[in-house]
């Protein structure tokens, strides 16, 4: 199809500029180093490109040539390529007389027939005036500012970006209102677009309406669309293909290449197939086999003297040597080595691609006799280390010995009478160690009594202590919808004894404060590796809170469990994690309400 061929045109333009910077311009690299590189060869596609593109007896310039002719069509563009190119049958082939109307043409992939029909209207591509008109005052904005703008040379539409330069698409559309189209004169216009219907229009009349417009429709092929049609020529959609592939070829030109070859292991985007046959079709119409070919003719391998030296000076010189970076350096080490069919230039070595094989094979000894010597030092190294450490292990036994030896000197004559009293202790009869039974004491005055009526009068005053101090502080108690109550982890006056057994069995981090019995204060009893520690919680004359045996103060009972629940109370890492439960009724609690 016509399109295809403008897309095969594309890529053997493509294909030129890859042969031009790979093949073409490496040739000139080695002319200016001074090298001969006439035996590399490759395949030129300039004079297909000719073919195509040349100005008057291109393909592209003919098939404008025959677009501009309002009696032309594919067959007489067919006939015009016959004529033109009958003696180019090296990339032309024609059909026989009566035979399919196609051409085929010898690309640098393989050969392409392509069949003509169609080509000449999709390269006018043209719109009738008077759809043109019709669209150009259109009430719709969009289609005004659409069919108001200019094709550029490459395709592209041009003509509204002055005005496009503003934010808002309402201010583009505003800025180009049709009042600057001018219309065909009212006289035209009346006598070429008369009513359907109009009395006036007779048979004279019919025919001269017929022949203004398809004169007009000949303009269109001329000149497209617009009033300015019948003088200037629009361009063709292969003129601006031309122009496009012009554009991106001069913007290729200016910018530094890397070549990237994509191949398709299957047809059928399957994982783990391979198809040899396509994957060879490919790598031999994207180049890569004729790139290989002539990298196997040429020099493949093409290092500075510097980067040269560097690597391979070993072969050619001791290693304790410096050798400049020279021609005359280089070109000992390549005698040396024994490499043949090299080059070298003014500024670089040229090598062929299995020069570096044989080069690295002449490295492999110098690199394993490295690594053997390298072994060597090591090893003589870990053993000198070992002798150090062995000499150092053995002064050290011999002070432990004669330390032990010491001792033992200055503990013999105690060694001695401990064995003589055990020798002693064992001729005594068994009964000697037997004690003789005790009578059971006179029991004490019991005094319980005393000790129950002292604590209730202590416990007495902490509940008194805690009522008309610590419970207007808010100690121990967190707000709540119906006025404060006590937390969880709040306690009354309950015994040591007491808090031990809540606590007992109880995970790592359960807690309970209590207030003290015997004094004006609180207690920090915590559950921690299966035992349970106390802390004494007392009020400084400043009135804030201290854990006995910490420095940090506090201003309230409850700053002392939230600071305690992230930071542990001694170094052991205990932490104020879980309160402690308790069911049934709050007893310790109802004597602090």
């Amino acid at each position: 199809s016509f399109e295809q061929m403008c897309i095969n045109v594309a890529n053997e333009q493509l294909q030129y500029y890859f042969n031009q910077h790979i093949f073409a311009w490496e040739l000139e690299e080695m002319k200016a180093e001074g090298i001969k590189g006439k035996s590399v060869t490759f395949v030129d596609n300039k004079p297909l490109l000719d073919l195509f593109l040349q100005r008057n007896l291109g393909v592209f310039a003919l098939l404008d040539e025959e677009s501009f002719f309002p009696k032309g069509t594919d067959g007489t563009f067919l006939e015009k390529l016959c004529k033109n190119f009958k003696k180019v049958k090296a990339q032309f082939e024609f059909p026989l007389m009566g035979g399919d109307p196609r051409f085929t043409v010898t690309h640098y992939a393989g050969s392409v027939s392509y069949q003509i029909d169609g080509f000449l209207e999709k390269n006018r591509d043209t719109l009738s005036s008077f759809v043109q008109t019709l669209l150009l005052t259109s009430k719709n904005q969009l289609v005004r500012l659409l069919f108001k703008s200019n094709v550029g040379p490459t395709g592209s539409m041009s003509g509204v970006s002055a005005a496009a330069k503003g934010d808002k698409t309402a201010t583009v559309l505003k800025a180009l209102e049709p009042t600057s189209f001018k219309p065909r004169r009212k006289s035209s216009r009346r006598s070429s677009n008369p009513k359907i219907g109009d009395i006036r229009a007779g048979p004279s009349r019919l025919a001269s309406i017929r022949q203004s417009r398809k004169k007009r429709s000949q303009e269109d092929l001329v000149g497209g669309g617009g009033e300015s049609g019948a003088n200037k020529k629009q361009l063709t959609v292969s003129g601006h293909f031309k122009n496009s592939l012009a554009d991106l070829m001069s913007r290729m030109m200016s910018a530094q290449p890397h070549f990237v070859r994509c191949i398709k292991p299957n047809v059928a985007k399957q994982a783990g197939v391979f198809d040899d046959t396509l994957v060879l079709k490919q790598l031999r119409y994207t180049g890569m086999l004729e790139t290989t070919r002539i990298r196997r003719e040429g020099y493949a391998y093409r290092p500075l003297f510097q980067d040269f030296i560097q690597r391979y000076y070993m072969l050619g010189f001791q290693l304790r040597h410096q050798p400049p970076a020279s021609k005359a350096s280089c070109a000992r080490v390549l005698d040396k080595a024994g490499i043949t069919g090299y080059e070298i230039g003014h500024n670089k070595v040229f090598l062929r691609y299995y020069h570096i094989d044989q080069l690295n094979a002449l490295l492999m000894p110098i690199g394993d006799a490295a690594v053997t010597l390298a072994k060597c030092v090591r090893g003589g190294a870990a053993r000198a280390s070992f002798r150090r450490r062995l000499a150092a292990k053995r002064a050290v036994d011999a002070e432990v010995l004669q330390l032990t030896q010491f001792i033992q000197k200055l503990n013999k004559g105690t060694v001695d009478i401990v064995g003589s009293l055990l020798e002693e202790d064992n001729r005594r009869p068994k009964d000697y160690w037997v004690k003789p039974a005790i009578e059971p004491p006179i029991p004490a005055r019991d005094k319980r009594f005393d000790t129950m009526t002292r604590k209730g009068m202590q416990r007495a005053a902490s509940v008194r202590w805690f009522k008309e101090v610590e419970k207007k502080k808010g100690a121990g108690q967190v707000g709540a919808s119906g006025g404060p109550i006590f937390a969880n982890w709040f306690h009354g006056v309950i015994t040591r004894k007491e808090s031990e057994d809540l606590l007992a069995d109880k995970a790592n981090g359960t807690f309970l404060v209590r207030v003290a019995e015997s004094r004006y204060g609180y207690s920090l009893s915590l559950a921690f590796n299966g035992r349970c520690k106390h802390f004494m919680i007392d009020l400084n004359p400043q009135g804030h809170y201290i854990v006995v045996g910490n420095d940090r103060t506090f201003a309230s009972l409850n700053d002392v469990v939230s600071f305690h629940s992230r930071n542990s109370v001694t170094d052991d890492g205990d932490l104020c994690l879980t309160p402690c439960p308790v069911k049934g009724e709050r007893k310790d609690l109802q004597e602090l309400m």
